[in-house]
């Protein structure tokens, strides 16, 4: 095996959950505990899948993950937030949900309920060894953001009690 071929594949792999754990730095800096992190993995990647299946073109794959995790972000939103219910426990029903959910629906759309079928991805040209993927660089310019993000001393977790404290407002004044 080729070494410089192992380490462009592990990059590769690696970028996913670059994105994932971008996104748990920012929720914990804002004092959500965000356990859901794999549910919305899973919610975002079979969104992507169908996407693309239907649609032919990774970039609406990517846009139909985007939209695919911010469901479930948004149940856990509403659940903790609105609710008040406890993070950890939504957390886990969460992961717990995308698990059903993706199966059923991979059932559903693809007669499987544990695989999809391939999909056009970006790049192709073996030469470039996967850096031809444009998520590859956005998530290298993505890393130091959230370094940045990291050290921040800044009101993250009163932004975060701002934003609670006005959805609770908002939903009980209808």
């Amino acid at each position: 095996m080729n070494p410089i071929s192992f380490v462009t594949q592990m990059i590769r792999i690696a970028i996913p959950y670059l994105f994932a754990a971008s996104g748990g730095v920012v929720a914990e800096r804002a004092g959500i505990v965000s356990l859901t992190l794999e549910g919305f993995m899973l919610s975002g990647a079979f969104a992507a899948v169908l996407g693309t299946n239907y649609s032919g073109s990774p970039w609406v794959g990517v846009l139909c993950g985007m939209l695919g995790g911010l469901i479930f972000s948004l149940i856990h939103a509403v659940a903790t937030i609105r609710y008040r219910a406890d993070q950890v426990v939504v957390g886990v029903a969460i992961n717990l949900l995308a698990i059903g959910v993706t199966r059923f629906f991979l059932k559903l759309f693809f007669a499987s309920s544990s695989n999809s079928p391939r999909v056009a991805g970006f790049g192709g040209n073996i030469k470039a060894a996967g850096f031809d993927n444009p998520l590859l660089w956005l998530g290298i310019l993505v890393a130091p953001f959230v370094a940045f993000v990291r050290r921040y001393r800044g009101s993250w977790r009163r932004s975060a009690e701002y934003i609670s404290h006005s959805i609770s407002i908002s939903s009980r004044t209808r």
